[in-house]
Parts: structure tokens; C-alpha cells; sequence
């Protein structure tokens, strides 16, 4: 309630800045001012919020950390009441939230799905918004089907550009018809979402427009004034004009700067939700801008073929035991080695060996050593009981030192596989599919961690290739030979794993160590990750790669004709990619930005009767012609 108070008191500082700075009174430095902090939690592929999600305020990042953790631990976190210097709300039905708190204080969030703890520093901004995957996705709302036949919207909207981007002056009026139990508008909101369509990341957005019915926004203030809820809207509808009950107008006016967005695939909309007596609706999604790009760099195909190399046969050496050392200091420390009490070992030798530092007479100092064998022996055999057979051989030392008395341990294990590197290499020639082959490596790469300490890079790099082969990469396998004077077909195979996981970044950065065998592939990874050739031998290897990157190729250097229609002429029908690149092709070498050409028309046609999946692709391609697009799909993208 403290920290309400001082979230009204600032609510009202702002409304009176002009009167107040008239007063000569210290100003509290901006650290040590309590602000409202607005924000909302968002499924980010339904773009449906998420309420019910408690959020905590928290002065220092060392509480914020106190705070997640006595959360993270708790089963319920959802009912876990924080101690200390903390003030808590939680989002409402349309996913928003505010709450006071410093500019340099750190937000908590709880989501109820999946008891999910996220943390997120304020660093000084006055809206802080995160987006969260549900674990269970939901259909869309139908408008039609929620509001009826009576529904209507109207929409205006002038848009223009300037020096500081694209400037949006929107009227957003809808008309809600007295329904028949008699329910009320409540609350309608607006708020722009600028996001990337690619990887769902929201890269800009605005405290929402919010307006409120008369009678809810009358009841709503008695409530707070009470302390019964906790509405982080009422203060943003608060400032425009009420609504009626029954009809719900809204005027948005937003100004938006997209310079810094240009070189990304993203879409502006304005989202129009609506409450009516307790119920919220996602009414509308207005979709005011669509920037395309041109980036044909990311169609580039590469092989899936993994790196291997050849391993020749050696002299038989068996590596089925590994000797290790444990010395127990005392005469009566009972401390036995923990490794004897895994099941996977087989015990093959134990010797022990007791020194009696030379303090008295050998034979009492002999006879003392003999005592030590005799009770370390009992304390080994109650311990590990079977492994300790009649197979064990154990062997037994009683000596004089000149210093020093204890027991020391030498033991000899065995996985009881007894495998050679040639018997692994023989296994793997003969194994019948990629199935029995991951289960020999992975054999193998374990008796090689218990034997030697470390994974065998050969079998480690085998196992890679099954999981290129099979479509599911895993660059975990190979990390731990990155960067410890790896072979370059590990390498290449790290490369090829991050590039198919989407992780292009990493891919390039692995791909810059590659030797010059492997320029091809070098300089493949260094244009799916955006980078222009870097010479005209970088692109000449690009282009002879495959028939697709040819095209793409001559796509970026403006060099499309004659020849790369032959090219394409020359290219599988059934696939998708050919006839997309065609209607590109065509596109690039006939630009005319009004009109729709027949032929990208039955291109684009074959190719999305192919694969629907390509319509997501060229909706933000500015290489395909809108209008021949919009021939096709029936609708405009912008």
C-alpha cells in the first residue's frame, strides 16, 4: 500500500510538472525515484497475453536473486509471499501490468504455465515487456464468430513518411451492439506491436491506448481507492475521455520510427482488445505496415554430407583396464575408493601396500603393517562384498618406511566390454544401418572416458555423422574437441551441425579456422550469414556449390540473364525453390513495380500448390513482385 501510494503520488507529480517546478525544493536524483513501470506479458506466437503472472519489484539485483531463488525453489511459487523491501501485481486479462519501482531496480516475473521464473533488469526504462511461449498454443480468435453478424468496424488511417519514419494516424471505432444479457463495455485497448516475422522477437511497442466504460471505470476507482485491486490500466484510460456503455471509439495517433528495422522482415499491427463485464476479447488486428527485404543469401543450399576420415589398423593393444591410485592417510581411516561401488566396473587386481614408519622394531613395525592389510581387507570386503571373488587377484605388502604410516590402494578395473580400437573399427564397418552404428560409438566413446579419461575423437566424430546424416544434429558431441587442436572434419561437421540448428552466427565464427580444403565451405557459411562475398573467388565458389546457388548468386551480383534461365531451366520441376526462383529471376530482370506478370504469376502458382510454406517466404521477399503476388494469394501483403 506504501508503494501504491507513492505510484499515485508520482501519477499526480506528472500531471502538475508545470505548478511543482515552480517550487524551489531539492530534486531527488533519478535513482532514488519510485516510477511506474508499464509493460505486458505476451504469448509470443499467438500474440494472446498472458494474465495471472505476479510481478515483483525489487530495489537491487542481490534481492531480485533472493527472490528468484526462493521462488525457483518452491513447488508453488505462484502462492510464495516474498519478505523484505518488495512490492508485487500481477497482470490483468489483457496481460498488462504496472508497478512502481527504481530506475535501476530489477523485475521478477512468475508465470503460473509451467511455474515459469523470469528476471529482467529496468535499467532506467519505463516499459518493460516480455514475451513467452505457452506451452500449449490456441487458435486465433474468429471475430466474426465472437461478436456476430452485428460487428462493425471502421477504419481510417492516413500514413506517411518523414526523416523520422513512418508517422500513423489511426481512427479505430467499433460498434458493439446491446447484447442480450444486458453486458457493458469495460475497457478497450489499442497497442502497436512492431515485430519480426522471421524469429517472432518483438522489436518495438508503446504503452497501450486504453479507454473505459463509465460505469466500470466509476467502480474500478472505488476499488482502488480501497485497496481491493490492483488495475495497472486504470491510470493510462484515466486520461481520455470515458466511454458509453455500448459503443467503444478510440482515436490512436502513433508515430513510428522503422529506420533501424529496415534490413529485418517485420510487420507493424495494432492490436484492439476489448472487456466486457469481466470477459476480454482480442477484437482486432490491424495490420498497417509489411517491410520487405531482399536477402536472397539465405536461399543458399548446402550439403548434408558429414567429414570423415580414415583410420588404419594397429598392432592389437587392448585397453580394457586402467590403473588408479588412491592413498588413505591413518592407520584407521576407513575411506574406501567410491569408483568400486559402481556397478558398470569389474574389479580385475587389488594390491594393497601398508607402510609403518621405522619409530620401534622392525618386527613390531611389521607386525603392525600386517594388522592394517588384515582390517583394510575387512573393510573392503564388507563394502563391495561379490566384486571382491575368487577372479580378483589381490596382492598384499607389509614395509618399513622411513616415514610415514597408512595404506595405500592400487586397483586394476575393467568395463568387461574388453574391446580393442581395432575391434571397435571392425564393428563399425560391419554395422547394417546408422542404428546399430550410434550404439557402437556410443559404446565405444564410454569405454574410452572410463578407460583413458577422454571421449575417442574418432567415434565421437562417427557419432556426429549419424547425427548429421539423420537430420538431428547435436553439437554437444564434438564441443569438447573445439578449440583443443581439433581435426578439420571435426570441424567442418561442428559447422555443418550449427548451420542446420539456425545458429549461423556460431557456424561462421567456426568456419573462419577451416584450412583451405574446405573454402567452399568456408565461404557457403559466410553468405547464409548475411555477408556479402568477399572477393570474386569467394563468390566463383559459392556459385559452383550447386546449380541454386549459381542463380542465387548472379541474384546478388545483378548479373541475371540468358544464361541463368538456362540454369534454371535445367532444375528439378517437382521442387518448390525452382519455380520460386524463376518468378524472382523474372522479376529481377523485368522490374516493373505496378503491374503483374503473367508468367511470376503461374511460377509463383506451381510453387505454392508445391509447398505452401513458400507463401510465408515471399510475402517478405521485396524481390517478388506485389502486385503478382497479390494475383495469387488474392490479397495484398501490405
Amino acid at each position: 500500500m506504501k508503494r501504491l501510494s507513492i505510484l499515485v503520488a508520482i501519477l499526480l507529480f506528472s500531471l502538475s510538472a508545470g505548478t511543482l517546478s515552480a517550487q524551489k525544493k531539492a530534486k531527488p536524483t533519478f535513482e532514488t525515484i519510485y516510477r511506474p513501470v508499464y509493460g505486458y506479458i505476451l504469448d509470443t506466437l499467438t500474440h494472446m497475453p498472458i494474465s495471472d503472472v505476479k510481478v515483483y519489484a525489487f530495489d537491487s539485483a542481490e534481492d531480485a536473486e533472493q527472490g528468484r531463488e526462493a521462488l525457483a525453489k518452491s513447488r508453488n511459487p505462484m502462492s510464495v509471499r516474498l519478505k523484505g523491501d518488495v512490492v508485487e501485481t500481477r497482470t490483468d486479462g489483457s496481460g498488462r501490468y504496472m508497478i512502481p519501482a527504481l530506475s535501476t531496480g530489477v523485475l521478477v516475473f512468475c508465470i503460473p504455465e509451467g511455474n515459469t521464473v523470469l528476471v529482467e533488469e529496468i535499467m532506467g526504462r519505463s516499459e518493460v515487456s516480455i514475451g513467452r511461449q505457452k506451452k500449449e498454443q490456441t487458435a486465433g480468435y474468429d471475430i466474426t464468430e465472437l461478436l456476430g453478424k452485428d460487428y462493425r468496424r471502421n477504419e481510417g488511417k492516413t500514413r506517411r513518411k518523414d526523416a523520422e519514419g513512418v508517422v500513423l494516424d489511426m481512427d479505430f471505432k467499433a460498434y458493439i451492439p446491446q447484447p442480450g444479457d444486458r453486458a457493458k463495455v469495460s475497457r478497450v485497448t489499442v497497442e502497436r506491436r512492431l515485430t519480426d516475422v522471421e524469429t517472432g522477437e518483438i522489436l518495438s511497442s508503446a504503452v497501450p491506448a486504453v479507454r473505459d466504460g463509465k460505469a466500470f471505470h466509476k467502480q474500478r476507482r472505488k476499488m482502488i481507492a480501497k485497496g481491493e485491486v490492483s488495475d495497472s490500466l486504470y491510470a493510462l484510460a484515466d486520461r481520455f475521455p470515458l466511454l458509453s456503455d455500448t459503443t467503444a471509439s478510440v482515436r490512436v495517433t502513433d508515430r513510428v520510427n522503422t529506420e533501424m528495422w529496415k534490413d529485418r522482415c517485420f510487420r507493424l499491427g495494432y492490436f484492439v482488445g476489448m472487456e466486457t463485464d469481466g470477459e476480454v476479447k482480442m477484437l482486432d488486428t490491424l495490420y498497417m505496415m509489411t517491410n520487405r527485404v531482399d536477402k536472397p543469401l539465405k536461399y543458399l543450399e548446402y550439403e548434408i554430407d558429414p567429414y570423415l576420415w580414415e583410420v588404419e589398423e594397429t598392432t592389437e593393444q587392448r585397453r580394457a583396464a586402467v590403473s588408479r591410485r588412491l592413498v588413505l592417510e591413518g592407520v584407521y581411516d576407513s575411506r574406501v575408493p567410491e569408483v568400486l561401488k559402481d556397478s558398470s566396473y569389474i574389479l580385475k587386481e587389488l594390491h594393497l601396500k601398508a607402510s609403518v614408519a621405522q619409530d620401534r622394531p622392525y618386527d613390531e613395525c611389521i607386525a603392525l603393517a600386517d594388522s592394517m592389510l588384515t582390517k583394510t581387507m575387512g573393510e573392503l570386503r564388507a563394502a563391495f562384498g561379490d566384486k571382491l571373488d575368487d577372479k580378483v587377484r589381490v596382492t598384499k605388502i607389509s614395509q618399513v618406511a622411513k616415514e610415514g604410516t597408512g595404506v595405500e590402494y592400487r586397483y586394476v578395473l575393467s568395463t568387461g566390454r574388453q574391446f580393442s580400437r581395432n575391434d571397435y573399427l571392425a564393428r563399425f564397418r560391419r554395422a547394417k544401418d546408422d542404428a546399430g552404428l550410434e550404439e557402437l560409438c556410443r559404446q565405444a566413446i564410454e569405454e574410452s572416458m572410463i578407460l583413458e579419461g577422454m571421449s575417442w575423437d574418432y567415434a565421437s566424430n562417427m557419432l556426429a555423422a549419424v547425427h548429421i546424416r539423420q537430420g538431428r544434429p547435436d553439437t554437444s558431441i564434438l564441443a569438447p574437441f573445439i578449440g583443443q587442436s581439433e581435426r578439420s572434419e571435426m570441424l567442418a561437421n561442428q559447422v555443418l551441425m550449427h548451420m542446420m540448428t539456425g545458429d549461423l552466427g556460431e557456424a561462421a565464427s567456426l568456419a573462419e579456422r577451416l584450412p583451405d580444403d574446405y573454402a567452399s565451405l568456408r565461404e557457403l557459411v559466410r553468405c547464409k550469414a548475411g555477408k556479402e562475398p568477399a572477393d570474386e573467388e569467394s563468390a566463383r565458389l559459392v556459385a559452383e556449390s550447386s546449380p541454386r546457388n549459381r542463380v542465387i548468386m548472379d541474384m546478388v551480383s545483378d548479373k541475371v540473364d540468358e544464361s541463368t534461365l538456362e540454369v534454371l531451366m535445367s532444375m528439378p520441376e517437382d521442387e518448390a525453390f525452382t519455380w520460386y526462383l524463376r518468378a524472382r529471376a523474372h522479376c529481377q530482370m523485368h522490374p516493373d513495380e505496378f503491374s503483374a506478370d503473367e508468367y511470376v504469376v503461374e511460377c509463383l502458382g506451381k510453387c505454392f500448390e508445391i509447398d505452401e510454406g513458400m507463401i510465408s517466404v515471399a510475402k517478405f521477399d521485396s524481390g517478388i513482385n506485389e502486385y503478382a503476388l497479390k494475383e495469387v494469394l488474392g490479397v495484398f501483403v501490405l
